[in-house]
């Protein structure tokens, strides 16, 4: 997608609720990899793709459906190569016109796609929050804990 996950888009595939319209453009905060593969599957259902997961209850015998044609998280070298967007650097810009960080956000979350897009137009993939990828780090040294990138 575009741009990160807003709350108004979590509430309403997940709750089919409205929130209010001041907090819509948020991203959403505080969703475990497990919340944001279920996310994935029920996005997937209500626009009628198929599911990319079989969730159970333990992230790392989740199956992920390669065929399937819904949402799904990127792999961490997917998310990385779409960060980059064919950029040689390390960032595609200077940091305060690409990111949210600790310089320059007030400590806290903004609303998405404020500022510069990469050059393939993805908004957000650095700072502001934290993004969920499909891998696991090294299982026999970490277990199940799960890759993510971006930032808070």
């Amino acid at each position: 997608m575009k741009y990160p996950v807003t709350q108004q888009l979590y509430h309403f595939v997940m709750h089919e609720e409205e929130i209010e319209p001041i907090v819509s453009k948020l991203p959403i905060t505080e969703v475990s990899w497990m919340d944001a593969i279920t996310f994935c599957n029920e996005l997937s259902r209500k626009l009628g793709r198929m599911e990319c997961y079989t969730v159970t209850n333990e992230s790392e015998n989740t199956i992920f459906n390669k065929i399937a044609n819904g949402f799904r998280l990127l792999s961490d070298a997917e998310w990385q190569y779409a960060c980059k967007a064919g950029s040689t650097g390390y960032r595609y810009a200077r940091i305060d016109h690409i990111a949210w960080y600790q310089g320059n956000s007030n400590g806290s979350v903004h609303k998405v796609g404020q500022l510069l897009p990469n050059p393939w137009g993805l908004y957000d993939l650095i700072g502001n929050v934290w993004e969920w990828c499909w891998d696991l780090y090294d299982a026999e040294r970490y277990g199940n804990y799960r890759v993510f990138r971006g930032g808070s």
